[in-house]
């Protein structure tokens, strides 16, 4: 739990364009590194705080609209 803890401050540190590693992600979310990178199209092992969102927005808008046709 410590080492959680210890994450999430790190994460919660971070600027819009700092680096983090995609396995820092997969470990707080549970979700494996290729699921990841798959769902939210990435090549890289790593992405800032502003291209995951740049990610996740891309997906939930082209999700949603699926889900909505």
């Amino acid at each position: 739990m410590a080492q959680q803890d210890a994450k999430q401050v790190e994460l919660g540190s971070l600027t819009e364009e700092q680096k983090i590693p995609l396995d820092s992600l997969s470990s707080l979310t549970g979700f494996p590194v290729d699921f990841i990178k798959k769902e939210l199209l990435l090549e890289e092992d790593q992405l800032s705080l502003a291209e995951l969102r740049r990610s996740m927005l891309t997906y939930l808008e082209s999700n949603s609209e699926m889900l909505q046709n």
